[in-house]
């Protein structure tokens, strides 16, 4: 307890000790707070999806629990994150797998004891079973015979059985070295421990197997702390989901899935008796676009550069072989950050065939824009792309003084809104292009060519569900994100590739449906709409968020403070889509004499990409990769880029979405032959395999 005790303090420490405010006038603020009462008033008329109706856990005390959350972030990043690197290098992650199936089979009383409680005398007789199966069988619980028998186990301990038991509405509540949990939940852990066998056999036997379980996803972690750019959000809305899924989801499932595995119930409750068949559906498999490797799931070599004019360094990432070869230079979509799952598998992809990378975060992404334009409202696309290209000059600048010789040939490789921001580069004036970066080939990935039109179909998917009437609403958008929980556990372990077959002609062209059987998918048209839409609606939020930071134009119904941001974001979230941010923010800031005096009809039109067409044409090392049924590029679209580019130039597939396919084997064999006449040299022979 006394340590304990130590953690709160030193929490209750850092809350107290730091205050981020914009850096303006409590004037300058509240004038434009004012100037913007009637905008504001207009925006909340609007009829909007309140995502803060969907009662996750109330977070009634978010100044203290971010306080929290930054001490933890501390012992992970630098104490824990050390210490287990090492422990994962010397004992193998089957061995751990195996401790770890031990810890949750000597947890065993806690689970039946708490089923008892609850009155689930058939989930408790099966948590027996389980536990004399696994314990003898199972030599102890290292292995688990159990579930391959079909004998699932649901994670249940005191906090759920104080909601059996009628608390319903507790609050977060971030806890001193063990995380998120709520008021309910900590209170729950009290009779959790003295219930728990490790307390009696050994006073340091909990702690060491709690940290073995924290070191099989301890990379993940880390990775999410250094990508997101409000990590303590993201674990709030994943633990209410987490909660709520392990309570409701897998109960519901268990008339109907008796004696399957915990997976098995997981997509049995999930099915609505169809495959991905749209371009929305088969989005939904960008979501586990990932590296094949465990090397290249973990944080990669990183460097800083300094951009004129901004104070503090832009990070990128890199992987640069040991030998001379080309580079590959990645601009990710909208929001996205330079180590997200989607950069890597590219950066993966690209390295294993003798390329080295370089991967540099959006520039609607919170690092770029904090580090890497002095633009204070990205979304003004040439603008944007020539803000990018002049970091990757920089960059390509100090890595050749790094590495002198090592780099060769260049390309720039974007997909989605960094894709369409590679077009842009390839259109630019040749004297414009004489102060940047020569690459030797430009390559878009499913990259649209009205930008604006684009972002505003994503804001459409969002209100896919203000179809359901207002009572409703709620519970619906819940049971979709938690759907969408659960179904990633079943996803990820899934290829894309059975999913799709290749005609003769090479193209993808239809669905696998009877080859090898694969579960159903669990998200029908207009869900996969809605979280599409959700995610860039998220996304938007962040992103105006960070921009308040740099200049407050007023229009935030809260003070800007990092320790408490919740009222804000949902302000945002509700009120501001793409249109919005393009009106009160985009369009008054590129107005400006000292910004070039643009019109919104001039901005409109410089965005497409349509408008720089000859230019385009003119560059001559432009390659393309779209699918046809992308929501973010009509058919008309990329009938004018084959025109434009030629059709060789062009490789479209019939399906795959927004990004769908980039785990199948022809996608990636695309991908390649975009870029392979660079290499002066076949593979080294290390790199076959």
């Amino acid at each position: 307890m006394k340590w304990t005790q130590f953690l709160l303090v030193c929490s209750l420490l850092c809350t107290t000790c730091y205050a981020e405010e914009v850096k303006q006038s409590t004037d300058e603020i509240e004038a434009k707070k004012v100037a913007n009462t009637d905008v504001k008033a207009e925006l909340e008329k609007q009829e909007a999806i309140d995502l803060g109706n969907l009662k996750t856990l109330p977070d009634n005390l978010e100044p203290f629990n971010r306080g929290v959350f930054s001490f933890n972030e501390f012992l992970l990043k630098y104490i824990a994150d050390p210490i287990l690197s090492g422990y994962n290098f010397i004992v193998p992650e089957s061995a751990r797998e195996s401790i770890s199936n031990f810890y949750k089979n000597i947890l065993f009383p806690v689970r039946f004891i708490n089923n008892g409680l609850q009155g689930e005398w058939e989930d408790a007789e099966i948590e027996l079973k389980r536990f004399s199966l696994n314990t003898t069988v199972g030599i102890l619980g290292f292995f688990d015979p159990a579930s391959k028998q079909g004998l699932r186990t649901l994670d249940e301990d005191t906090g759920l059985t104080f909601q059996k038991w009628g608390w319903e509405d507790p609050n977060y509540l971030v806890l001193p070295a063990l995380g998120p949990s709520s008021t309910r939940d900590a209170l729950g852990k009290i009779p959790d421990y003295f219930m728990s066998p490790p307390t009696y056999i050994n006073e340091y036997m909990s702690p060491v197997l709690a940290a073995n379980e924290l070191s099989l996803v301890i990379d993940t972690l880390v990775d999410q702390l250094n990508t997101d750019y409000d990590a303590y959000d993201t674990a709030k809305i994943l633990y209410s989901l987490i909660r709520i899924a392990n309570q409701t989801m897998e109960k519901e499932a268990k008339d109907r899935a008796e004696g399957k595995t915990e997976t098995e119930i997981a997509i049995t409750a999930l099915t609505v008796d169809e495959r991905p068949s749209t371009g929305a559906q088969q989005s939904i498999f960008s979501m586990y676009n990932k590296p094949r490797t465990k090397e290249f799931m973990k944080k990669p070599s990183s460097s800083k550069i300094q951009i004129e004019g901004i104070e503090e360094e832009l990070p990128y990432s890199h992987w640069i072989q040991k030998f001379p070869a080309p580079i590959v230079y990645i601009v990710p979509g909208f929001g996205s950050h330079r180590n997200g799952r989607s950069v890597k598998y590219l950066a993966e992809t690209y390295f294993n065939q003798g390329f080295s990378v370089v991967s540099v975060s959006s520039t609607m992404n919170w690092e770029f824009l904090r580090f890497g334009s002095d633009t204070v409202f990205p979304g003004y696309g040439p603008r944007d792309a020539e803000d990018m290209l002049n970091a990757l000059t920089i960059i390509d600048n100090q890595l050749r003084e790094k590495h002198p010789g090592l780099i060769q040939k260049k390309a720039v490789v974007g997909f989605s809104l960094g894709g369409y921001q590679v077009m842009l580069m390839a259109s630019m004036d040749e004297e414009q292009r004489e102060k940047y970066v020569k690459f030797d080939r430009y390559v878009a990935l499913n990259a649209p060519v009205d930008i604006i039109s684009a972002l505003n179909k994503l804001d459409s998917y969002y209100k896919e569900l203000l179809a359901i009437p207002l009572e409703e609403r709620a519970h619906k958008i819940k049971s979709l994100l938690i759907r969408s929980y659960m179904a990633s556990k079943v996803f990820n372990k899934i290829r894309v590739d059975q999913f799709f077959v290749v005609n003769e002609k090479g193209d993808r062209v239809k669905l696998k449906l009877s080859d090898e059987p694969v579960p159903n998918f669990p998200v029908n048209e207009t869900q996969a709409k809605f979280l599409t839409g959700l995610y860039f609606r998220l996304t938007l939020s962040r992103l105006a968020y960070v921009t308040q930071t740099k200049e407050d134009i007023g229009i935030l119904p809260a003070e800007i403070s990092k320790w408490s941001r919740r009222e804000n974001y949902n302000y945002l979230v509700r009120y501001i889509n793409f249109s919005d941010y393009q009106r009160l923010f985009i369009e008054p800031y590129f107005a400006r004499e000292d910004e070039g005096g643009i019109t919104p009809e001039q901005l409109t039109n410089r965005s497409n990409v349509k408008f720089h067409g000859d230019k385009l044409k003119a560059n001559g090392q432009v390659r393309l990769i779209l699918n046809k049924n992308d929501f973010v590029i009509s058919v008309e679209d990329i009938a004018w880029l084959e025109e434009k580019l030629g059709k060789d130039n062009v490789q479209t597939f019939e399906m795959g979405g927004h990004m769908g396919n980039y785990g199948t084997t022809e996608f990636r064999k695309a991908l390649l032959h975009t870029v392979r006449d660079l290499r002066a040299y076949d593979k080294p022979k290390e790199l076959k395999k």
